[in-house]
């Protein structure tokens, strides 16, 4: 059996702030269950632009979806990725 995963929707950020090489991450859910959410970067730089590109999205109000499962996480704005994958690609047919 392969690792398993944990998946989170619908997600917003609230507040980011980078401590050191962490970034802290204030997300809420739909209903306003309030979470927090740490990555940690090899140094600050990598910190700070991870910090700012968060930012980005919690000055959009980007819904975003959190995956974590073996030692590792990620957030992302699966819509963005899903428009990407299949943007001009006539050939799905959904």
């Amino acid at each position: 059996m392969g690792p398993r995963y944990e998946v989170h929707q619908h997600l917003t950020v609230q507040h980011v702030r980078r401590v050191g090489r962490d970034v802290v991450i204030d997300v809420a859910v739909a209903g306003d269950e309030a979470h927090v959410i740490t990555f940690s970067f090899a140094d600050r730089f990598a910190a700070s632009a991870q910090a700012a590109a968060v930012d980005a999205w919690r000055q959009r109000a980007t819904p975003l979806t959190y995956v974590r499962g073996d030692g590792r996480g990620a957030l992302v704005d699966d819509a963005e990725l899903f428009r990407l994958g299949y943007e001009g690609d006539a050939s799905r047919p959904w």
